[in-house]
């Protein structure tokens, strides 16, 4: 064994605190560290609802999405829906949008229902206020297998317009269009795989 030429205590500076000389409030921030981590250590990756699972489903890179199908009598909201999907799912997941023959998968949106129901009148039975619902019908299928990957058969969003305000049915209509949107990729992702 090598004798130490030197104190241990020659190394540490004048006036530093010795462990004796700490406070005795440096235990309660001791209790408050070794509490942290024991709850990080125990919550393993837990927290704020966020995921490292993938939004799609294993070996899903690609998506046709052709235009919108439209059963109402209400004409041209199939290819501003088609045009506004396709612009959530680019802005929200990894899939790219193809066509079809280059497609893993492919998404039919249907729409099944347009009513736009008066909310008020005024006292001259003129209407100053309109609520438009639109219901669609979704289906996302694997093109490779054939599985359906989702299936709702109504989904609905709705929006109103005041024309007390200056708005219109058809920034109205946007706006509704626009939640559809939304609410399909939404439905997208939070299907189980």
């Amino acid at each position: 064994m090598v004798p130490f030429l030197f104190k241990a205590s020659s190394l540490v500076p004048k006036n530093t605190p010795t462990p004796h000389s700490i406070p005795a409030r440096s235990g309660l921030f001791r209790n408050f560290w070794l509490t942290l981590l024991f709850v990080l250590i125990n919550t393993g990756g837990v927290g704020c609802g966020y995921s490292t699972k993938s939004l799609t489903p294993s070996g899903i890179h690609t998506v046709a999405i052709p235009i919108a199908k439209n059963i109402t009598l209400y004409r041209h909201y199939e290819l501003p829906l088609t045009r506004r999907v396709t612009q959530e799912i680019m802005a929200r997941t990894d899939l790219s949008i193809v066509e079809e023959s280059y497609a893993d998968s492919i998404l039919r949106i249907r729409i099944i229902d347009i009513r736009q129901p008066v909310i008020t009148e005024d006292e001259l039975d003129r209407v100053t206020e309109v609520r438009i619902l639109i219901t669609t019908q979704l289906e996302w299928a694997d093109l490779r297998t054939g599985e359906i990957l989702l299936k709702r058969t109504r989904i609905t969003e709705s929006n109103e317009f005041s024309a007390l305000q200056g708005e219109n049915i058809q920034q109205a209509t946007e706006r509704a269009l626009g939640q559809m949107a939304e609410r399909i990729v939404t439905e997208m992702e939070s299907a189980q795989w």
